[in-house]
């Protein structure tokens, strides 16, 4: 070892009590902090980005774009499911009406779908 860099870790030594320097963070702090999302995640686990969004705003006063949510998802570990809801639209006795009125007063020859 070369005698500047025994000079450099015994003022390390008497400054910090340590031989290695603690690492500084470098760049730009983050604005999630990671255990805000976790504990959305362990909340309500089948919550959506959007969802999630709207609940830090309310809980932690934190506004964050739905990319820096996935990324620091990912970044804990997370991995995504596909979640299958039923559409707020869909009503079984609205569906069961329209089947009625439609095979009463049309042919199927008259019916014309388009997506």
């Amino acid at each position: 070892i070369s005698e500047r860099s025994l000079r450099y870790l015994r003022k390390v030594y008497r400054e910090t009590g340590e031989v290695v320097r603690t690492p500084v963070c470098a760049g730009r702090p983050r604005i999630l902090d990671s255990l805000d999302a976790n504990a959305c995640i362990e909340r309500q686990p089948d919550i959506y980005l959007t969802e999630m969004q709207d609940q830090l705003r309310e809980t932690c006063s934190v506004k964050v774009s739905i990319a820096t949510i996935s990324r620091t998802i990912c970044r804990r570990g997370f991995t995504w499911k596909k979640v299958t809801r039923p559409s707020v639209e869909h009503d079984e006795d609205d569906r069961a009406a329209y089947k009625m009125l439609v095979g009463v007063h049309f042919w199927p020859e008259h019916l014309v779908f388009a997506d």
